[in-house]
């Protein structure tokens, strides 16, 4: 594990989670959320240098948990935020491309 990089992992999925930190753990600390209210809280208490999220969940879907980061300006500091789905909706897809570039 290296501990001067950090990744928070949201899928409401747990054995896509489970699969996702065994992979990252030698390179990150890994932090995991199944879904985006439990990420953001994640994000407020921890530093957090990538974010890999699915799109579609419960409570706080890739959407939801893309809007509440940008709306707290200091969670976004040196953030990179990746995003995953294995159902991808063109509406769910344009809404994270209209968040990433405003």
């Amino acid at each position: 594990m290296n501990e001067n990089k950090s990744i928070l992992i949201v899928d409401d999925q747990e054995d896509i989670l489970s699969i996702l930190e065994d992979f990252f753990e030698m390179d990150y600390q890994v932090f995991t959320a199944i879904n985006g209210t439990e990420a953001i809280e994640v994000l407020c208490n921890n530093k957090i240098d990538l974010l890999l999220s699915d799109i579609i969940m419960p409570n706080g879907d890739g959407v939801w948990l893309l809007n509440k980061i940008k709306e707290n300006k200091e969670l976004l500091n040196n953030l990179k935020i990746f995003y995953m789905t294995g159902q991808a909706h063109e509406a769910d897809i344009q809404k994270i491309e209209e968040y990433a570039i405003t």
